[in-house]
């Protein structure tokens, strides 16, 4: 009966062995997806941090830091900056949106601006220039002063040729009752200088 009784408990215990071995690969299956799944889930969330969400927040659209956002304020730039700008004889551009947003940054309104047909070339020093005259609506000295400083302190290119304007009537313009220093529609001449091409000089 004992001889009977030891082929089926040899079985039994090969049965488990196996069962056992086919639960410990299972086992190490599931913890390796889980361990791949968290990472995964790490990454999509580091991504999102780093890419953006589909929506930007209030602080993505005010100062970007995420890449997706700036990408999109970079495609927004570039695109602002070929519709706004003025071209002086497909050489040189000088940014009337650039000259609108300062401009009113400083509370100031453009009311009309004029840029060259083309740039004018001054052969003896090598150099040509653009240029673009802006008039802005009637406002005060402090305000035409403060556009004028800032303009010229942002800039390593464009500079500002020249100046006029002229004092409201002494009736829109009385000490007593206003200011004393509001002005007319004052124009500002925006210049643009690059050097000559060796070719053209």
């Amino acid at each position: 009966m004992a001889d009977e009784a030891a082929p089926s408990s040899d079985f039994s215990r090969i049965y488990c062995y196996a069962m056992l071995l086919v639960s410990a690969f299972l086992g190490y299956m599931l913890w390796k997806t889980s361990k791949e799944a968290s990472a995964y889930e790490r990454a999509n969330e580091s991504a999102k941090n780093a890419f953006g969400g589909p929506e930007p927040s209030a602080n993505q659209e005010l100062k970007p830091t995420q890449i997706r956002f700036l990408g999109v304020g970079i495609l927004k730039y570039i695109e602002t900056y070929k519709a706004a700008t003025l071209k002086g004889g497909g050489s040189v551009d000088i940014p009337i949106d650039k000259v609108k947003v300062r401009a009113a940054s400083l509370g100031l309104t453009v009311y009309q601006y004029q840029g060259d047909s083309a740039p004018t070339k001054n052969q003896i020093k090598g150099y040509e220039e653009s240029t673009l005259t802006v008039t802005f609506e009637r406002t005060d000295l402090d305000h035409l002063a403060a556009f004028l400083y800032n303009f010229e302190q942002s800039s390593t290119s464009l500079r500002t040729l020249e100046v006029k304007w002229d004092l409201l009537p002494e009736k829109e313009n009385n000490p007593t009752t206003t200011p004393g220093y509001l002005i007319q529609r004052p124009t500002v001449k925006i210049g643009l200088r690059r050097p000559l091409a060796a070719k053209t000089r």
